[in-house]
């Protein structure tokens, strides 16, 4: 098994796609980072006494105040430009400062990474598991006494150890970014129970592109065929999204159908990792275990159809 994932790394490595959805996944995280200390910068430059404001105090809070004065020749009277624009400025530096400052700032992070991630994933999986069809490999390597339980394995086993790695790259990356311009921003480090909700959401986002990658693994397999299991992964998503657009405003069972969907459960647990949770998020178990299902399904799936399928042709 060791020596078949071996193989499976070494043709990995030789092949220009895992670089390349890496680099579109840490662009992702990066640049609104760039983009929004930049902006950020620019703000607190032209108006220093918003740096340490929020939104949320007296004079920054609602619309601003048109005041009447009778008797004068223009009775409604109201804030100058300068004052409106410092006001809107107030709450884009707050939204600016979330994602620039640690804790909030993972939180954008973790949920750029299986937004496009789930996408960027499945892929690499129906890419790896269904390119030798293609290729006209796949029959070589068994013929050779290769099982087919152990060829799917070791090809299971790298799709997982490399976006393991990937995404642990990609975070920890995200995760330096956001060390830096926390100290740039504040000068310094909140972290409260940062450590806690860090593995959490990590473990959350990694259960995400898992869901899919099985999908595109068990198409490719199915339709024996790398793009096939691209495009099944996308529709599926798509189509989910259609469904639960349709089904928002239903009652009754109709109303519970999106409660078990990949995109519904997805979603609950993308909103887990705020640090603050919505008063409706339903227990990170309910989530948790029917992504779980939908994975073991598709997987065992993979494995029953390819060890009964013709590859003598």
């Amino acid at each position: 098994m060791l020596k078949l994932i071996g193989v499976e790394f070494f043709k990995l490595r030789k092949r220009w796609m895992p670089y390349i959805l890496l680099l579109v996944l840490l662009a992702t995280i990066l640049l609104p980072i760039v983009v929004n200390y930049i902006n950020y910068n620019n703000a607190v430059t032209k108006y220093p006494d918003l740096k340490d404001i929020t939104a949320q105090q007296d004079g920054y809070q609602g619309s601003p105040i048109i005041t009447f004065t009778p008797g004068s020749d223009n009775p409604y009277t109201g804030p100058s430009d300068e004052d409106r624009e410092k006001q809107q400025l107030a709450y884009q530096i707050d939204g600016w400062k979330q994602t620039l400052v640690l804790p909030d700032a993972m939180n954008n992070i973790f949920s750029s990474v299986p937004g496009l991630g789930m996408f960027l994933m499945a892929f690499l999986a129906a890419s790896v598991v269904g390119t030798e069809y293609g290729w006209g490999t796949l029959r070589q390597t068994l013929a050779k006494g290769t099982s087919r339980n152990n060829y799917l394995t070791s090809k299971l086993l790298t799709i997982s150890i490399s976006v393991l790695a990937g995404v642990i790259v990609v975070v920890v990356t995200g995760f330096i970014a956001t060390i830096i311009t926390s100290m740039l921003v504040e000068g310094g480090i909140v972290w409260g129970s940062f450590a806690s909700n860090f593995f959490a959401s990590l473990g959350r986002t990694l259960l995400m592109l898992a869901v899919y990658m099985s999908i595109a693994a068990f198409f490719a397999v199915l339709l024996r065929s790398s793009a096939a299991g691209m495009a099944v992964a996308v529709a599926w998503f798509v189509g989910e999204t259609i469904i639960m657009a349709l089904l928002g405003g239903s009652t009754g069972w109709l109303a519970e159908i999106p409660n078990y969907l990949i995109s519904y459960n997805a979603s609950e647990l993308l909103a887990m990792n705020a640090l603050s949770l919505p008063d409706d998020i339903k227990p990170w178990w309910q989530s948790c275990g029917i992504l779980l299902a939908y994975t073991t399904v598709f997987i065992t799936a993979a494995y029953y159809f390819f060890r009964r399928q013709d590859l003598t042709a």
